[in-house]
């Protein structure tokens, strides 16, 4: 059964990156939806699915030539399957500044890889894709209590008058964010 396509309100962020940084990366948890983004913003970008063996060894075998010989514009999928290419990239960017030439999407924090740290420092926009839109307001105790015990993702803010001071984030969330505790909830693992 197929889902309808929801929009996503981070759409013109990301418009709004790929004219003015050369790389863009997606990155959230698997099934968030950033493939799917990325494919409805460029529908014409080459689409490069990092999760296809015989793809993934082609870049790891000689990234630096894989990286030259893909299109202007090109979408790598699942590219911490490959971090040896992000040092290519840096390669071919620091040669031409194209605004928008990479699209990236990926699972893990390209940044915690080996290989990869600094490499596209002030050349690569990281956007943060999520289960749920940023901004989502829980706004009784009922639906807080709800959506804890299903280990909600981010963006789930405590409404006010709420007593409750608990919202559980999922492992990716807590990984990747410093941003999750605050004046507005305090973390805690999933019981």
């Amino acid at each position: 059964m197929a889902f309808p396509y929801l929009p996503r309100l981070i759409r013109d962020r990301v418009l709004a990156s790929l004219a003015d940084t050369p790389v863009v990366c997606l990155l959230g948890p698997r099934q968030v939806g950033k493939t799917t983004l990325a494919r409805r913003i460029d529908p014409e970008r080459a689409y490069l699915n990092l999760d296809d063996s015989m793809l993934l060894e082609a870049a790891r075998q000689d990234p630096l030539g894989f990286i030259e010989g893909l299109p202007e514009r090109v979408m790598l999928v699942e590219v911490q399957q490959a971090p040896e290419l992000l040092l290519a990239i840096k390669s071919v960017v620091d040669r031409d500044r194209q605004p928008g030439r990479f699209l990236l999407t990926g699972s893990a924090n390209l940044l915690l890889l080996p290989k990869a740290q600094d490499s596209l420092a002030g050349r690569m926009e990281v956007i943060y894709l999520w289960g749920e839109e940023p901004g989502k307001v829980i706004s009784s105790e009922e639906t807080l209590q709800t959506l804890a015990g299903q280990a909600p993702g981010p963006g789930l803010l405590m409404a006010p008058g709420c007593s409750s001071k608990t919202v559980a984030c999922d492992p990716f969330w807590r990984l990747h964010s410093s941003a999750c505790t605050g004046d507005y909830a305090t973390v805690s693992s999933p019981a």
